[in-house]
């Protein structure tokens, strides 16, 4: 899928050939903000267009679905990249657009974190040269190009654990291939605590505070645990996301492959003490060896954490990894936690004014796109609308 075809796309638009669909995407293809209708890269393009080929057969089926702006009878379809949107003849288009000037827009986040060295050395990654940073611990630790850090790991017989943490500040993103070969991304605002070798060890724990996507090298012999604020993952080998921030009601674990073994991290009040049974427990517990507290993903599913529970739900495991492949995704999501994402992301402040509505939201974004762009898509829903003043937002209701 070429820039051709969306260039058909176009010329259909201009001889009056256009579904009703296909007019109301080139209208707003042309609308919001893109200097040219032709200005996509290639992948940006494969993805809207195989979104219009996907999604607009929904538009034709009568029953009520919540879409990108939820309205009263309005079926509605964000689209990625481009920033399409489609509004069926019901609703109208938002005439109190958000108007910034060059000077007030603001730029997406990118690749920038910290990492700390266990002797408390700290090395700003965004400004570090490419190539080798540090040698530590029989490890070492190189600077790669496009946000990654990668920890090259040899075989050492020293029984003493150094531990590292990387962090990413609010409008951050960062990608390190830990010593075993696993991989981690870590989101904004997010940070991740784990050994420079996991040699001699048990299992290969690490601490994440935040958000971050994982590809685990697989190891049976050495599970590999995640703890967060409320929970302990353990998994094998397998692809999943932990979004778990401090403040949040709910943990979020998604399975995209593979099993993962989630559980609450209050049944440890220490390395080996359960605070709910009282009795002595393993924090290295094998897959086999879980108890009625403890769940099994299936990859597709989600558990979610609260103080009272855990749950688990059928969901798009490919929605929670989203902004690892550069996009905002909502499925049903109220404006508190789109613009929540949106704070971490561009360094931003929100606060509200009026009524809280509880109007639902679902679409797709690219996070590379000025924060201008992206609440003019949001004001079109005609539920909200926004005021920027420097780095606070003030959403109206």
């Amino acid at each position: 899928m070429q820039q051709t075809e969306a260039k058909k796309l176009f010329s259909k638009y201009q001889m009056g050939q256009c579904t009703p669909e296909e007019q109301a995407i080139v209208e707003n293809w042309l609308t919001f903000g893109e200097s040219t209708p032709f200005n996509l890269t290639d992948a940006e393009l494969e993805a809207d267009l195989e979104d219009i080929r996907v999604n607009i057969p929904m538009l034709n089926d009568q029953k009520p679905r919540k879409l990108w702006p939820l309205a009263a009878t309005a079926a509605s379809l964000l689209l990625c990249g481009s920033l399409f949107l489609y509004i069926n003849k019901t609703s109208q288009h938002n005439t109190k657009g958000l108007v910034l000037t060059k000077a007030q827009d603001l730029a997406p986040g990118g690749n920038k974190a910290t990492l700390t060295l266990a002797d408390g050395r700290t090395i700003n990654l965004s400004d570090a040269s490419n190539g080798d940073l540090v040698k530590q611990a029989g490890t070492n630790i190189v600077k790669a190009a496009n946000g990654q850090l990668i920890y090259n790991a040899s075989k050492t017989t020293s029984s003493s654990t150094v531990y590292n943490t990387i962090s990413t500040p609010r409008g951050g993103q960062y990608q390190v291939v830990l010593p075993d070969g696993s991989r981690a991304w870590l989101n904004a605002a997010s940070s991740l605590k784990f050994p420079s070798n996991f040699t001699n060890m048990k299992s290969r724990k690490v601490v994440l505070s935040g958000e971050a996507y994982f590809e685990i090298t697989k190891d049976k012999e050495h599970p590999f645990i995640v703890q967060s604020n409320d929970q302990i993952v353990e998994v094998l080998g397998t692809h999943f996301n932990i979004s778990n921030y401090t403040g949040d009601e709910i943990a979020k674990t998604t399975l995209l492959e593979g099993s993962v073994l989630v559980r609450h991290a209050e049944l440890f009040s220490g390395p080996n003490t359960s605070k709910r049974s009282g009795q002595e427990k393993d924090p290295n517990m094998r897959l086999n060896d879980s108890k009625s507290d403890d769940v099994v993903l299936k990859p597709g599913q989600q558990a979610k954490i609260s103080k009272e529970n855990i749950k688990i739900a059928n969901v798009d495991a490919e929605a929670s990894i989203a902004w690892k492949n550069g996009y905002f995704k909502f499925a049903d999501n109220r404006i508190e936690d789109i613009m929540r994402q949106v704070s971490r992301w561009y360094d931003v402040e929100v606060n509200y004014e009026g009524k809280a509505n509880n109007e639902l939201y679902s679409g797709r974004i690219s996070r590379f796109k000025n924060i201008s762009q992206v609440l003019k898509m949001i004001e079109s829903a005609e539920s909200v609308h926004f005021k920027v003043e420097g780095r606070r937002i003030t959403v109206i209701q």
